[in-house]
């Protein structure tokens, strides 16, 4: 079954957002991260897109991702 449009760009958004708070975070103790107020919000914000983005996923496309990547389990966002 081929991915529309539209679920493909959420799962583009998906991905880049965690992109971003992986360049956020590489070399970040704790510590910093718990100090740095642009930093936590800068994460939160990521992760609201991906949250977000993973709403609009249909359920068909989530149990597909489910069967064919074990790990990948959208429901953890929700």
């Amino acid at each position: 079954m081929p991915l529309d449009e539209r679920e493909l760009s959420y799962l583009w958004d998906m991905e880049n957002a965690a992109k971003e708070i992986i360049g956020f975070m590489r070399g970040v103790k704790f510590a910093k991260f718990e100090k740095d107020k642009k930093l936590r919000y800068a994460v939160e914000r990521q992760l609201l897109v991906i949250g977000e983005a993973a709403n609009h996923v249909s359920p068909q496309l989530l149990g597909r991702l489910a069967r064919e990547q074990p790990f990948f389990t959208l429901e953890l966002w929700r």
